[in-house]
Parts: structure tokens; C-alpha cells; sequence
């Protein structure tokens, strides 16, 4: 699974053209897109999408998956850490602590 975001689909859409491509020769089996700035004044963000797809990623996670995240480590990559975090207490039942030490790890 890989999960991308930007703010238009139009504009900065990176690799838009290769995605397909790099999904079949890869093994990615789903591409989970999300553009903040598409609808007006309805963002989606990533962590939105792995949000929605939270049970897939669970399982990922627990079979060893690997996981990177790319772009602003300002704003985008302290959300989708948090994230990470709101999802391993919830699974794991860990609390936050275990859960932040669990998420540093991965």
C-alpha cells in the first residue's frame, strides 16, 4: 500500500504518471491518494486516508511491514505520527507512552 498526498491533484501530483507503473511492477497493491486542497473546504490528508484504511494498516504493521513518510516534517509528518500513535493504543491497547516508544520504533 502507498499512501500520498499534496495539496492539488493538477499541480503537484508527483510521479502521477509513473504510480501506475511502479504499482505493477512493485507489488504495491493500492495506492491511497489524498489532496487537501481539491475540494473547498474539505481537506483530506493522509493520515485521513490511513485512518480510513486503519485495519489494513494495523495488519501491515503486525506483519512486519515497513513504512516511510516523506514530505513536511513540520506540520504533515507530527500528524501522521500522531496518528500512528492514536492507532497502536487503540489496537495494541498500549498506553501512550508504550504507544509513542512502539511508533519510534517502526
Amino acid at each position: 500500500h502507498l499512501f500520498f498526498g499534496c495539496r492539488y491533484s493538477k499541480i503537484d501530483y508527483l510521479y502521477e504518471q509513473e504510480w501506475p507503473l511502479y504499482k505493477a511492477l512493485s507489488g504495491i497493491t493500492d495506492l491511497h491518494l489524498a489532496f487537501s486542497r481539491e475540494v473547498k473546504g474539505h481537506k483530506v490528508y493522509v493520515q485521513d486516508r490511513l485512518r480510513e484504511q486503519q485495519e489494513v494498516v494495523w495488519d501491515l504493521i503486525e506483519k512486519g511491514g515497513h513504512i516511510y513518510v516523506c514530505g513536511d516534517a513540520k506540520n504533515m509528518a507530527r500528524d501522521v505520527n500522531h496518528m500512528f500513535i492514536e492507532l497502536v493504543q487503540q489496537k495494541a491497547g498500549m498506553t501512550l507512552e508504550k504507544a509513542e516508544g512502539f511508533v519510534k520504533e517502526l
